[in-house]
């Protein structure tokens, strides 16, 4: 079977896009002329860039240590798009985004659907995205609100305000 690899502007547009947050759509081919396309999703988190490509071969995640190594992404995504796990997430990489940062930001750059984390102390927390809200849910208890279009100020809004809002979830625990 012939691999599928990126074509000549993927390659070249991938390192500016690994500076920024968003969605951005790659074509890869082969030599006999099939071609597919993947989404990555770029993610800047505070000590780590995260990327999520999906294809039709599923989707796979990465989180990438700063200055984030376009030729490392670049086979990110061939071997995501081929079915074959050519690069991962090493060692020292492991523990730069925290499950909760990941998911923040994933609610703030995509502005819809849901994601799901638990937290150390096992509450189950729930943060729903729209382009005009976003929802954080504990059990019964929910916390929406209006998120500044800046990236890195909605997370650090968003971010604080569920460190209030899981703190509140604790204490009317205990008191229950």
């Amino acid at each position: 079977m012939s691999m599928l690899t990126l074509n000549t502007a993927s390659h070249a547009r991938l390192p500016a896009q690994l500076a920024l947050n968003g969605t951005f759509e790659h074509t890869l081919r082969n030599s006999l002329g099939v071609s597919t396309t993947v989404q990555l999703l770029v993610l800047q988190c505070s000590r780590a860039v995260e990327l999520t490509v999906s294809s039709s071969q599923g989707q796979s995640c990465i989180t990438l240590k700063r200055p984030a190594c376009p030729e490392r992404a670049a086979r990110f995504i061939q071997g995501t798009a081929n079915g074959v796990h050519a690069e991962a997430t090493q060692l020292d990489e492991w523990d730069l985004v925290s499950d909760v940062e990941s998911t923040l930001r994933r609610a703030v750059v995509l502005r819809q659907g849901t994601q799901q984390f638990t937290t150390d102390d096992d509450l189950d927390v729930e943060v729903t995205s729209s382009p005009e809200r976003t929802c954080i849910q504990v059990q019964n208890t929910r916390l929406c609100m209006a998120l500044p279009a800046d990236p890195e100020a909605a997370y650090q809004q968003l971010h604080e305000l569920l460190q209030r809002f899981l703190s509140a979830c604790r204490s009317t625990a205990q008191v229950a």
